[in-house]
């Protein structure tokens, strides 16, 4: 299925790994997947799925609503309902706000 590339990143997003030539792991694919949309959206929902694909909807300027297929809203049903999914999220979370508080711990080091 063709896809626009905020319909891709989301797809990574879900952990959705049709090619995988880097060899990541699923974790890091959803991870990938996050940091990508902000770099091109310019804002930060973390992994909330959800808050995700209604912003893209809603400002369609990045193409997500062109292409649509119903198997996208079954995929991001369907990864909303893995348990897999939402402890792999939850293990990213813990460790990217670890990461935050170093990166904040070394900043407020060189302030001083």
């Amino acid at each position: 299925m063709r896809s626009t590339p905020c319909q891709g990143l989301i797809k990574k997003l879900c952990g959705h790994m049709p090619r995988n030539p880097r060899g990541l792991t699923k974790q890091q694919f959803i991870r990938e997947g996050r940091r990508s949309l902000v770099r091109i959206c310019r804002c930060d929902f973390g992994y909330d799925l959800l808050a995700w694909h209604e912003y893209l909807w809603k400002n369609d300027k990045y193409g997500y609503r062109r292409l649509w297929s119903e198997s996208y809203s079954t995929l991001i049903q369907q990864t909303l309902a893995n348990p897999e999914w939402q402890k792999m999220v939850a293990r990213l979370k813990v460790v990217d706000e670890a990461r935050s508080e170093r990166a904040a711990q070394r900043r407020a080091k060189r302030k001083h």
